[in-house]
């Protein structure tokens, strides 16, 4: 569970940062609220230059906005505010299998981000079993749930 500092990347629901639609989607039918309110990202933090105009230093628990870069408002449209400020979570080596997941992002569409949001839907907790997760899963229009080591589609 998240205590102190945020456990992010663990427990999340996590996407593309560069679909809206997905966006809109998240916040209708997971977490039920408005439209255009945003999500967070997670990069890595040797990316957050590239995108943020005003980064000095890294932001591993989400605590600070920054201004996003103008030629990268269209590439994170999906974890960006209607201000275009975000706030992100910048990940260095502390959540090692977390951080490969990005790079593989990365290597696939040349920018280490995805959005990142608690693994709960309106009115619920946290998952705090695989039960609980497989639940979430089979209640909602997700199609995958990554648990541990496996990854599990919904037929």
């Amino acid at each position: 569970m998240e205590y102190g500092p945020r456990a992010l990347g663990n427990r999340s629901i996590i996407a593309s940062a560069n679909n809206e639609v997905t966006k809109d989607k998240l916040n209708i039918s997971f977490k039920k609220r408005n439209w255009f309110q945003p999500f967070c990202p997670s990069l890595l933090e040797e990316e957050a230059g590239k995108i943020f105009e005003d980064c000095k230093q890294p932001d591993r628990f989400m605590v600070m906005g920054y201004k996003v870069k103008p030629d990268m408002i269209g590439k994170v449209r999906a974890v960006i505010n209607v201000d275009h400020t975000a706030r992100p979570q910048m990940l260095a080596g502390e959540n090692p299998r977390y951080r490969e997941l990005i790079k593989q992002v990365k290597k696939h569409t040349g920018l280490g981000i995805i959005l990142n949001t608690s693994f709960n839907l309106h009115g619920y907790p946290m998952v705090c079993s695989p039960k609980d997760a497989i639940d979430v899963l089979l209640n909602t229009k997700a199609n995958y749930l990554a648990i541990g080591n496996y990854l599990v589609e919904k037929k």
